[in-house]
This record gives structure tokens, C-alpha cells and sequence, in this order.
């Protein structure tokens, strides 16, 4: 009786380059607050946190700078912007008016979007009747960035993700 083949060998899972790791960690701290305003990073703290060297820190540090949720001050480290009132208002109105533009362009909206937010509206429901706000919170920027993407403007749908992120 024959044996049988092999099985076939694992690859291993790819992790994202080291400064994606690092940006992601560095916003994530930003968002969730576990760097606030007025915090200043370190490069060698990064980088001894997410286990990477200087450059992919600096590489990750420069994207955050654009974004602006840092400033960078060479030879010390990047400080974590802090958020003003008039900024939360700003944003805000930018996002009303690029959340009422998108609800416009999706009318008549496709089965698959319709089927897509109703899924979304119904995790939410789910999260929130348990106690989880933070998930609800996560599926609700998810079901309002869904409406933005249906739009097919990549310029919109960036310009939203970052007004989200600053909210």
C-alpha cells in the first residue's frame, strides 16, 4: 500500500514591514489615548516597544507628522499633538459635510451596500445591548466609512479616515 504525500509545509505568516508595525502602534497609542496630548516619544522607546530599530521608527514618525498627529523635534523625539475644541468643531463639520455628500452620491444605494450596513447596523445593535461601546463605537466608524467608500473617490475616503482618526 502506497504511503501517503507529505503535507505540505507551513509558510510562515508574513508580518507587515517594520515601519507599518510601528506607525500602527504609535496611532493606535494616539487614539486610544495611551499617549496624550503632550507626551514626547522617543525613538529608542519605540523602537524597544515594537521591537524594531531606529529607522522604521523614523520612517513610521515621519507619515504620523503629515497626518498631524505629532511633531517631530530632531535630536529630541515627537511630540503628541494635543487636540484643541475649535479642532474638535472643525472636524466635526468637515465630517458632516463629507458624510451628507457621500449619503447623497450612494442614493439609490446597491443591494450589496444595503446588505453590507444593514449587517454593520446589526453588529452594532449586538455590541451595544452587551455592553461593548468601544466594539459598537469601532462598527459605527465602520458603517460610516462604508457609505464614504461606496462613493469610489480614494481622495474622499483617505481625507475621512484621517478626520476620523482626529476626532
Amino acid at each position: 500500500m502506497p504511503s501517503a504525500p507529505p503535507a505540505p509545509a507551513r509558510q510562515p505568516v508574513k508580518q507587515p514591514p517594520a515601519a507599518d508595525r510601528v506607525y500602527a502602534h504609535v496611532k493606535q497609542g494616539v487614539l486610544e489615548r495611551r499617549y496624550e496630548g503632550g507626551t514626547l516619544l522617543t525613538e529608542g522607546e519605540l523602537a524597544d516597544a515594537v521591537g524594531v530599530s531606529r529607522t522604521p521608527v523614523r520612517e513610521a514618525l515621519l507619515r504620523l507628522e503629515v497626518e498631524g498627529l505629532i511633531r517631530l523635534y530632531p535630536k529630541k523625539g515627537a511630540l503628541v499633538l494635543p487636540v484643541s475644541a475649535q479642532e474638535i468643531a472643525d472636524v466635526v463639520e468637515t465630517r458632516q459635510l463629507v458624510e451628507e455628500h457621500a449619503a447623497r452620491k450612494a442614493v439609490p444605494a446597491s443591494p450589496r451596500l444595503i446588505a453590507r450596513l444593514e449587517e454593520l447596523l446589526a453588529q452594532q445593535k449586538e455590541q451595544a445591548a452587551a455592553g461593548d461601546l468601544a466594539a459598537a463605537a469601532v462598527t459605527d466608524r465602520c458603517f460610516h466609512a462604508e457609505i464614504v467608500r461606496s462613493g469610489g473617490n480614494e481622495i474622499l475616503s483617505r481625507l475621512y479616515d484621517q478626520l476620523r482618526d482626529r476626532q
